[in-house]
């Protein structure tokens, strides 16, 4: 890296531009925009019809075929590795920001630029998918081993890494918390004593995908009297 320069990070989410989820957002506003939190070269896939107006600093990558097992798989990885490598000049890059421990932009961009210090940061589809599908998990093991650091956003994701890739150096891992602390959860603050009568407002913050578990919230909410459950979700 040059002394009179940032580090700069080479980076991918394998979604099509537009996609909705927190993920996505965070991504955007760490690496891209006029002034990035982070300097990056930052990729995402480019959806099917015309190109959208992106962020400054996002590229766009057109490779058909995103799946998650099989031969069908290894060739979307190829195909991924093959559109870095033409995008990326490697002695511009001093790290990869690797945004999931699994998926296909993972292994394709490791490939890409293998010489480079890789960060991994967590999210929980990394780990349901890799229970549900054997690629996934091999994927996610081989990540564990080659990332020289993990980012976890909670210790119960670090527990459930750990069950999946037990050979993954404990040292490697890092906790860096989002949304409510793990104390909040497991030692929460005592309830404060309201004067006047209300009712419980919950509220729900994310996409309505049956992975978070929504579906059970509901049912459990809705025989209840003096509950009101809100929900925040994107509109598809």
């Amino acid at each position: 890296m040059s002394p009179d320069r940032n580090p700069l990070v080479a980076t991918f989410l394998d979604l099509p531009v537009g996609s909705p989820g927190g993920s996505v957002e965070l991504f955007l506003d760490l690496y891209t925009g006029e002034k990035p939190l982070i300097p990056a070269r930052a990729f995402m896939l480019a959806p099917t019809g015309p190109r959208p107006r992106t962020p400054a600093g996002l590229d766009l990558l057109s490779a058909s075929g995103k799946c998650l097992e099989g031969p069908a798989f290894h060739r979307y990885v190829s195909h991924l590795r093959q559109a870095l490598t033409a995008a990326i000049n490697p002695s511009q890059i001093d790290v990869l920001h690797l945004q999931h421990l699994a998926f296909g932009a993972t292994p394709a961009l490791i490939r890409a630029l293998p010489a480079h210090p890789r960060i991994a940061l967590v999210h929980g589809t990394d780990l349901l998918f890799a229970e549900a599908h054997r690629d996934q998990l091999q994927i996610l093991r081989a990540t564990a081993r080659a990332a020289d650091a993990i980012v976890v956003p909670t210790g119960a994701m670090a527990d459930h890494l750990l069950k999946l890739a037990p050979q993954t150096d404990r040292r490697k891992i890092t906790h860096i918390p989002w949304g409510i602390p793990d104390r909040l959860l497991t030692d929460p603050p005592a309830r404060t004593t309201h004067t006047s009568k209300s009712h419980l407002r919950l509220l729900y913050a994310g996409r309505l995908t049956a992975e978070k578990g929504v579906e059970a919230l509901i049912r459990s909410v809705a025989p209840l009297q003096g509950v009101e459950l809100s929900i925040a979700a994107p509109s598809a």
